[in-house]
């Protein structure tokens, strides 16, 4: 009996001195919504996403992820209320900084920089123009460079287990056509991820 004791006591003091090292790899399920600048012509939207991190030196993260959300511009042709619609399917890398409170451990701030390409394919429509007939818009779709920024608040609930929420700020060229000018000149615009989700780390 006394053996024992003394194996498990040496056992405990052997793992406080050599605690089990953090785990390097974390999975981010997210959800958000996506607000536009007025200019665009957006209503406010809905989206989910996924991000696989690695933990590095000084609380650097290295994070790759996608988020999709589907974008609805409403419209009003002919007396009829349309609704266009696009899929915008964004898959970037990132690279987060932490920073733990000192009084509080369990939460963090954070600020991430992105380096994304987003897919953006409009929908096909059917319009009903009365006497002119059925107008069919075609699908098109479009690649664009598209960075961000963000910051954001992780709170740990559980060992493994952490909540995030953020704010994200993306920009873009968007085609913005004026009538002294018949060609569309790309401007940089933006728009806002507001979001929410949970954190898994792992070995």
């Amino acid at each position: 009996m006394a053996a024992s004791i003394i194996t498990l006591t040496v056992a405990a003091q052997t793992f406080a001195q050599n605690p089990m090292p953090a785990p390097r790899w974390h999975i981010e399920p997210q959800t958000f919504f996506a607000c536009y600048d007025e200019s665009f012509g957006y209503a406010v939207s809905r989206g989910a996403g996924v991000a696989v991190g690695r933990r590095g030196r000084d609380n650097l993260h290295l994070l790759v992820g996608s988020a999709y959300h589907v974008a609805v511009q409403p419209l009003v042709l002919f007396g009829n209320e349309q609704k266009m619609k696009s899929d915008w399917l964004r898959v970037y890398g990132a690279l987060r900084k932490d920073w733990r409170l000192a009084r509080k451990p369990d939460f963090a701030l954070f600020v991430e920089a992105e380096a994304a390409m987003l897919y953006i394919r409009a929908r096909a429509l059917q319009i009903f123009g009365g006497a002119p007939g059925t107008i069919a818009l075609r699908s098109k779709s479009e690649i664009k460079f598209s960075p961000a920024l963000g910051t954001g608040l992780r709170v740990r609930v559980w060992p493994r287990w952490e909540v995030l929420c953020y704010v994200k700020k993306h920009f873009m060229t968007w085609g913005e056509r004026r009538l002294e000018n018949a060609t569309a000149k790309p401007a940089w615009k933006a728009y806002w991820h507001l979001g929410a989700g949970l954190s898994y780390s792992f070995e």
